[in-house]
């Protein structure tokens, strides 16, 4: 299909959202906790690993190449105007804030007057001409405005060509997604955090006695995890 930067790198980010969240139930399954006595695999989480790396694996797949498709449009397409390439254009955007930001610091300088430890009077005076220095800022904001300007234009415009249709990128996310969630038990989850929060109350506060319970050493890493 032929489609538009903003677009690829919108799927991008859905890809990354997926990537993101499945990262998060990793974390979460390195570990789960249960009452002493109590059957370790009732409530043990349901999470496939292996399963869920296959799919890591493809979403992947799809990133690396979609950040390819954007690296080669940026690389390869000529702006005429400006006689360098896309990613030139971005990295001419970004000298340019750079330069706004070290003018305004120029400009913060102002005359001042301290006393040194002997009772010497020390004046600081900026050293620049304060309308070239605003002249120069305000030519570098209309330039600014200028570059931005086109490349928005450039991401907006539909002249890149993705393999497949936008409905089919759509079914894949939607796919990964569905993929992702069911080989994770969110009902055993639920039942594995709610174990969690009545150890919490078990061990950690004891408000009505009025202090704080001593507990195991082994439950501090998860006190420090909760809060």
């Amino acid at each position: 299909m032929t489609t538009s930067l903003n677009k690829i790198y919108n799927l991008i980010s859905e890809f990354n959202e997926l990537l993101w969240n499945n990262r998060k139930w990793e974390g979460i399954s390195e570990y789960f906790v249960v009452f002493e006595g109590e059957d370790v695999d009732t409530y043990r989480p349901n999470y496939d690993y292996e399963e869920a790396q296959k799919e890591i694996a493809e979403i992947k797949k799809y990133l690396r190449y979609l950040n390819t498709v954007i690296n080669k449009t940026k690389a390869n397409l000529f702006i005429e105007e400006y006689g360098i390439t896309l990613d030139e254009l971005e990295m001419l955007r970004d000298d340019l804030k750079r330069r706004i930001n070290a003018l305004d610091n120029i400009l913060a300088i102002k005359t001042e007057s301290e006393e040194d430890i002997y009772g010497v009077i020390i004046e600081t005076c900026p050293n620049y001409d304060e309308e070239r220095i605003r002249k120069e800022k305000d030519e570098i904001e209309i330039e600014l405005d200028k570059v931005k300007n086109t490349i928005c234009s450039i991401y907006n415009s539909e002249n890149i060509y993705l393999e497949g249709s936008e409905s089919q990128w759509e079914d894949i996310i939607k796919d990964k997604t569905q993929l992702l969630d069911s080989i994770i038990d969110k009902e055993l989850w639920k039942e594995h955090d709610r174990i969690e929060r009545e150890l919490y109350e078990k061990y950690y506060w004891y408000r009505t006695e009025g202090y704080r319970e001593t507990i195991n050493p082994r439950w501090w890493e998860f006190i420090n995890w909760w809060h």
